[in-house]
């Protein structure tokens, strides 16, 4: 009876081991890391954030039906940030202006100014422009195999009061779970309980033996039996359900330092007045304006009717001074002249130096007379022309003859026969 329920103690403890470390490895292998870096030129005691918009990721998250998932993703944040204070604007109405706006898909310089449009569109405070990330991997230790999925999370928050980007959050998430625990405990526990049953035999213990090569036998069955049923629960939802687990718990431990850090309302040093909620506005409508704040209660008493306050009193006239008595000017001191001086003493200029002489040019060249010479085809004397012709101006030409009309002849004009006049005398040319 006593080896019966040893036996029965044993089978017990080796399955509770093997499930209770596959129940561990679904619901407690999450590991978190999440930081948040605050824009440190933005004074958040200055500040107001009350109506946000979540845009969709614009980034491939490597998981089918991409949809499905921004969509989920939203539900979480819009949560998280309902939980905490804050209005967010419906997935449909961020969707539809998102895909107006016309954004790029890197962060630019001009990407801040439509971001800023965004806002206004939306009549929002700030923009969260989220990207998703997954990876999964699995390893494997003799039958023992470990499943795990990991989401990567990151947000950038604008402000649309600084036209910048107040923050950055990064955060990530894992979860899984791991098989063939109960097969590796059914392998070691039927593996000593048959080295008993040897050892029983050897001994000469009959029954002894008997009973631990039972043992061993129900072991190594149940346990592989037992594992393959927890491995089969376990991945009945995978990966769907680990994902989703990932992502809440990426998402929720990121946004918990950014919402402890900012609070909705004006002025972020700590809770500020609450602000009227804005309900969703459709695509290209005004940006909202802010109400204006409720009268308070005065402290002071109330004012009295003009009908009800007594009457003016009249001006009291000041009563009439003494004349002012005239300024004693004192009396007015003769300026003294100084000594005049004596005047210098001319000093002769010195006489001018003497202009050297003229030194004397130095003779012109003798001139000689040059021999005339006859120009080419012309003549120098009478000598040298033929019979009956004379040499007047270095030109051999007929004896000149007074014109018909008068001593001589002024021009070529009043000479006949195509002669030409030559100290005014025809001559023949």
């Amino acid at each position: 009876m006593r080896r019966s329920r040893s036996l029965g103690a044993v089978v017990w403890l080796a399955g509770v081991l093997a499930s209770g470390c596959a129940a561990h490895g679904s619901l407690g292998g999450a590991d978190h890391r999440n930081g948040v870096f605050l824009e440190p030129s933005i004074d958040r005691s200055t500040i107001s954030v009350r109506r946000i918009a979540v845009v969709p990721n614009r980034l491939p998250n490597n998981l089918v039906e991409a949809e499905r998932w921004r969509r989920s993703n939203f539900e979480i944040v819009r949560r998280e940030l309902s939980r905490n204070g804050f209005d967010v604007v419906d997935y449909a109405s961020t969707v539809s202006a998102f895909e107006r706006s016309g954004l790029p898909t890197e962060d630019t310089r001009a990407s801040r100014d439509k971001y800023a449009e965004l806002c206004q569109q939306l009549g929002v405070d700030a923009v969260f422009v989220p990207y998703y990330g997954t990876q999964a991997a699995s390893t494997g230790v003799f039958v023992v195999n470990s499943f795990n999925y990991s989401s990567i999370v990151t947000f950038q928050v604008f402000l649309a009061e600084r036209n910048d980007f107040l923050a950055r959050i990064d955060s990530t998430a894992t979860t899984g779970y791991v098989t063939g625990i109960a097969t590796a405990i059914g392998i070691i526990v039927g593996a000593g309980l048959s080295i008993g049953a040897a050892g029983a035999g050897l001994g000469g213990s009959g029954s002894a033996a008997g009973g631990l090569g039972l043992a061993s036998s129900i072991v190594s069955v149940s346990m592989p039996v037992l594992d393959a049923i927890i491995s089969g629960i376990l991945a009945a939802g995978a990966p769907d359900s680990y994902w989703e687990k990932s992502f809440d718990e990426a998402i929720r431990t990121g946004l918990r330092p950014f919402l402890a850090a900012i609070r909705p309302g004006a002025g972020q040093g700590g809770r500020g007045p609450s602000m009227p909620t804005y309900g969703a506005q459709p695509y290209g409508a005004p940006p909202y304006a802010p109400q204006p704040p409720a009268p308070q209660p005065s402290s002071r008493p109330a004012a009295t009717p003009r009908s009800a306050q007594p009457p003016a009193q009249p001006y009291a006239q000041p009563s009439a001074q003494p004349p002012a008595q005239p300024y004693a000017q004192p009396p007015a001191q003769p300026y003294a002249q100084p000594p005049a001086l004596a005047p210098a003493p001319r000093v002769a200029p010195p006489p001018p130096a003497p202009y050297p002489a003229p030194q004397a040019l130095p003779a012109p060249p003798q001139s000689y007379p040059l021999p005339a010479v006859p120009m080419p085809g012309g003549c120098a004397s009478t000598a040298e022309c033929r019979t009956g012709r004379v040499c007047i101006q270095g030109q051999c030409v007929s004896p000149p003859e007074a014109p018909a009309g008068g001593p001589g002849c002024r021009s070529d004009a009043e000479c006949k026969g195509g002669r030409a006049c030559v100290q005014g005398a025809c001559v023949s040319r």
